[in-house]
């Protein structure tokens, strides 16, 4: 059809048979009628084709949009334009929806618990609690007692239950921050309950449930200390489901200036105030100072500046000269 071979017909069988066949008129319409429907079967196979790949397109760019809605979100809280904060965002992103349990791992001051809040916030777990707890805030004695909870008359003082943090999670998201500090008896029976999500109050009788995403952070290279022996192997490879490793502020050393008008906002709206930022001389300093405490010591130094710094002025280098 239309000078295009649709179909070839092979047939088999004696030649006066075969040969004779084009010579009789029925086969002959028997063909026409076949190959209209084939060529009518190609044609709806190829719309039902156009149809999904259209269908399929149109879900790619409403998928497109949402993940560029949430992105435009995270970076209000999650602040920079470098490819190093690109990057974390993404990660971020793709890890929420998953079951895995998440490791943030990064120098002081980098921000994780922002990053594990936004991981909840992003995760189909978003509507039920996000609970944190510092594990090298705590003393050893009552870290435990934290987690599980404890009931009546478990030791000297308990005079009524406690509903652990594990228990109040449940549905949600459990943060461990420096679970580098947590010590090895306790990291045995955190174990136990990622792989079973059971767990027994202190002092109970009973064995509770509780269904959480697990998410921790640390500063410190967890992999030193399972080889120094202070760090389960095994909870450390439970804990590593999906890493995320954030970048320090000497390694985004350009988003120094989006950050600083944050924190000078932050400020001006904390104590009424209309400083209008940072002078360039100001921002020049910054960038050439290695930040060992990232971006929690920006934020101190630009809270230290704006104190400093006349209403309705903006922040100058002086300002940076007693820290």
């Amino acid at each position: 059809g239309d000078k295009q071979v649709e179909s070839v017909l092979l047939l088999i069988g004696e030649h006066s048979v075969v040969e004779n066949l084009f010579e009789q008129p029925e086969f002959v319409k028997f063909l026409g009628v076949f190959t209209h429907q084939w060529s009518l079967l190609n044609e709806i196979e190829r719309e039902n084709q156009n149809r999904q790949v259209l269908s399929e397109s149109l879900s790619d760019v409403e998928r497109d949009k949402v993940r560029s809605t949430t992105i435009a979100q995270l970076s209000r809280t999650l602040i920079g334009n470098s490819s190093a904060m690109d990057k974390l965002r993404e990660q971020i992103i793709n890890a929420a929806p998953s079951k895995l349990s998440v490791m943030i791992q990064g120098e002081t001051g980098t921000g994780k618990e922002l990053v594990a809040q936004a991981v909840h916030q992003l995760s189909p777990r978003k509507d039920a609690p996000f609970v944190a707890i510092n594990c090298a805030a705590i003393p050893e004695s009552l870290l435990e007692s934290e987690l599980f909870g404890y009931s009546k008359g478990a030791f000297s003082g308990a005079d009524k239950e406690k509903k652990g943090l594990i228990a109040q999670a449940d549905g949600g998201t459990l943060f461990l921050d420096e679970i580098g500090a947590m010590p090895l008896n306790l990291q045995a029976k955190l174990l136990r309950v990622l792989e079973s999500r059971v767990f027994r109050p202190l002092g109970g009788k009973d064995e509770l449930t509780s269904d959480f995403r697990l998410v921790s952070a640390t500063h410190v290279n967890l992999l030193a200390q399972v080889k120094n022996k202070v760090f389960r192997q095994d909870l450390y490879y439970r804990l590593l489901q999906y890493p995320i490793t954030l970048p320090t502020l000497a390694e985004k050393i350009e988003d120094i200036e989006l950050l600083s008008q944050h924190f000078v906002d932050s400020f001006n709206q904390q104590h009424q105030t209309s400083i209008r930022g940072l002078d360039y001389k100001a921002i020049d300093c910054l960038r050439q100072y290695d930040f060992p405490g990232n971006v929690r010591e920006l934020k101190h130094l630009i809270e230290f500046a704006c104190a400093q710094t006349a209403d309705a002025t903006q922040v100058e280098e002086r300002c940076f000269e007693h820290r």
